[in-house]
């Protein structure tokens, strides 16, 4: 099954934008190519548009609906697209991560998925008491992790709260664990992790988590919240989430001095 024919107009206005961009320029008789010249876009980015890889800028959708006497009505759909959840955001992050090149993350509450042992994510899933099948949710957690090991892994850079650290989850043991794996994951040569310190009192992480994935030549931020997450593939949301990623690490630890955090925290469940 191709991109295009996993699309689900009746679930996603994102979905439903790809669609009809199809459908548009099918009806117009004219290639992607022809597309791309009329938007300054090239030939395979009208094609990942159609395949809900990559979405237009604001110029562009305005330039599609010149170009296809729609009446603003693209404008529209993304607008709303942009404001409306999705519910089928969990796949599209997935896949986003699973393709992205660079992995910008902070985390205020809990380790990273990406980082997690087996047993620190059990233990989590079973605390929110959220998914019904919680070996499931287990597994795709670990699935996740893949990119890690993989012969290209993506650059990683890891933001996180002090007390994520100080928190045990699941009990001594699996807390030492835990630790005892991000200290092993920060000393790899594609991974950045430094440790936002309790110290800094105030600092722009604490609305929330978030990250910024590298896909291809898009940036597609992502925030969470309790009751979900939402994607962020506007140009202007990116930016402030960015500049928010880039103001939490200017009050962040070295690597060095965030390794001896998790060192101390290590040393306190002896």
């Amino acid at each position: 099954m191709t991109r295009r024919e996993e699309l689900d107009p009746t679930s996603s206005l994102w979905d439903l934008f790809a669609v009809y961009l199809h459908v548009l320029r099918t009806k117009h008789g004219l290639s992607c190519a022809a597309v791309g010249r009329e938007v300054n876009a090239a030939r395979q980015t009208v094609s990942h548009w159609e395949s809900g890889l990559l979405r237009p800028d604001e110029g562009q959708i305005r330039g599609l609906d010149a170009l296809y006497e729609t009446g603003g009505l693209l404008e529209w759909i993304a607008f709303h697209a942009e404001i409306v959840h999705d519910a089928r955001w969990q796949m599209q992050h997935l896949r986003d991560e699973a393709r992205a090149s660079m992995i910008r993350v902070y985390e205020r509450s809990f380790i990273p998925g990406l980082f997690q042992t087996p047993d620190y994510a059990r233990a989590l899933f079973m605390l929110e008491g959220a998914v019904e099948d919680v070996e499931a949710a287990v597994a795709t957690r670990m699935a996740r992790q893949e990119l890690l090991r993989a012969a290209d892994p993506p650059q990683l850079c890891m933001l996180i709260d002090e007390d994520v650290i100080d928190r045990v989850i699941g009990g001594p043991e699996v807390m030492r664990e835990q630790l005892e794996r991000l200290l092993e994951i920060s000393e790899r040569k594609h991974v950045i992790l430094r440790i936002v310190p309790r110290s800094q009192g105030f600092h722009h992480g604490l609305v929330g988590p978030m990250k910024i994935m590298t896909v291809g030549r898009e940036l597609i931020g992502f925030t969470e919240a309790p009751l979900g997450g939402k994607l962020m593939r506007g140009p202007k949301e990116v930016r402030e989430l960015a500049l928010r990623l880039d103001r939490i690490g200017a009050d962040a630890l070295n690597r060095a001095q965030s390794r001896d955090v998790i060192r101390r925290a290590l040393e306190s469940l002896a």
